[in-house]
């Protein structure tokens, strides 16, 4: 996991803050809506979520033995209203570049 190397080469490069991204998909089949980091995460159901609460584990665990700064950051998918029609010109219109260009 590049995760992993990635602190350790922090670590020892005496990085003042490691910072990495891991997903909403860490919260799994919780039901409680909004989620909060608090939150418990003990039921990914993806190999994906499980891999990204892997990396998180490790990074409490680099902190809490070495004392490096580490922030994650949890981030979602946002869907707007929007976005289906934004979506629809960006497809079509790399289609159309596509078929004249190449």
């Amino acid at each position: 996991m590049w995760t992993i190397n990635l602190i350790k080469i922090s670590s020892t490069f005496h990085v003042r803050n490691f910072l990495y991204a891991s997903s909403s998909s860490v919260y799994g089949s919780n039901s409680k809506v909004p989620f909060c980091e608090n939150d418990e995460v003990v039921s990914q159901i993806s190999p994906y979520a499980l891999t990204k609460r892997a990396c998180e584990l490790w990074a409490k665990y680099f902190h809490q033995t070495s004392g490096l700064p580490i922030t994650g950051f949890r981030f979602f998918t946002v869907y707007v209203s929007y976005y289906n029609f934004f979506f629809f010109f960006f497809f079509f219109g790399f289609f159309f570049l596509k078929k004249i260009f190449l």
